[in-house]
């Protein structure tokens, strides 16, 4: 008589179960990500401000550099690149190190808001732009359409290269330093963005020599001395 002998598996060798996590332990484990709150509460007071803010009479920024730039529409894809750029680091940075995320939201938000409270404190604007009432284009439009969104005051220091230069300084904070084509693509792309401000007349060249000073600040502060403090607090844990 002929028996089917079934085969028992090894418990040794069946596949360790996976543990099922619970919403609250991914809140615990990403509760950092809260600090981004920060930045959402700094777009809606610049927004709030920009309707605001309205003056009669403010400091003209502008140097006679300023006059020897050409009007170059198509770098307004560049100044636009600086939204996706400032935010896809953050995002890498939440789910690679906690430590380095909370720096470069604590660095961007400290630096933008310093130039909006120096906006607020000394207004400024920059009468640059050309009239595209008759624009023909589609990057002439794009910049109409900028220009219609964002007002050509409060740009005394030019939040787009605080912000930029805030980006790259976390690129070096994060583990894209070990790859040479991140490093390279986010130096070019500052570069770019750096330069868009004032060929598509919406900033001028003072707004960018204020700013840069500014981003030192920011760089020593938090990514020297808090930087400093941090990893002698959290030596050892986890970064994620």
């Amino acid at each position: 008589m002929d028996y089917d002998v079934q085969q028992i598996e090894n418990p040794i060798d069946a596949p360790e179960k996976q543990p099922v996590h619970s919403a609250l332990f991914y809140f615990k484990k990403y509760r950092h990500f809260f600090w981004a709150l920060i930045v959402a509460a700094f777009i809606a007071a610049y927004l709030i401000a920009e309707k605001v803010m309205v003056y009669e009479t403010y400091f003209v920024s502008y140097l006679p550099l300023d006059d020897k730039i050409p009007f170059l529409p198509v770098f307004v894809l560049a100044y636009y690149l600086w939204f996706p750029t400032i935010g896809f680091i953050g995002f890498w940075l939440l789910f690679t190190d906690k430590y380095a995320f909370c720096r470069y939201i604590w660095a961007v938000t400290t630096g933008l808001t310093v130039s909006m409270l120096f906006c607020i404190a000394f207004p400024n604007g920059q009468n640059l732009r050309p009239d595209l009432s008759g624009a023909d284009g589609l990057f002439a439009n794009m910049v109409a359409a900028l220009y219609a969104f964002d007002t050509s005051t409060n740009v005394l220091p030019s939040m787009h290269v605080v912000g930029m230069c805030t980006a790259l300084f976390a690129v070096f904070d994060s583990s894209l330093r070990k790859y040479k084509w991140p490093v390279a693509l986010y130096f070019v792309i500052t570069g770019l963005v750096i330069c868009a401000t004032v060929f598509i007349k919406q900033h001028s060249v003072l707004d960018i020599f204020t700013a840069l000073p500014l981003a030192a600040i920011v760089y020593v502060v938090f990514y020297v001395f808090v930087k400093r403090r941090m990893e002698k607090k959290y030596a050892g844990l986890p970064r994620i």
